[in-house]
């Protein structure tokens, strides 16, 4: 059964590049080391908070979301330099 193999939502921390930011969805890229990207969607706060974080590396605090099987996004409840 597919519900059986669908991880759960989990809190992560993930370190990436900042390498997109899209004000009208709420939602950003990063990069990862391994060149694989992950996009997320900010909980709280507005995009152009993340503005002065454009390529630079970011530490995302947030949920997984896994809907299924595959990271879907993560949920960003906090971000730090």
């Amino acid at each position: 059964m597919l519900s059986d193999q669908t991880p759960l939502p989990r809190q992560v921390r993930v370190v990436g590049k900042l390498d997109m930011v899209r004000h009208r969805t709420r939602s950003f890229g990063l990069i990862l080391d391994g060149g694989e990207e992950v996009r997320g969607v900010l909980v709280d706060g507005t995009p152009e908070l993340l503005q002065g974080y454009f390529g630079k590396d970011i530490t995302v605090l947030g949920k997984a979301i896994y809907p299924s099987g595959t990271l879907l996004r993560i949920d960003a409840l906090e971000y730090r330099p």
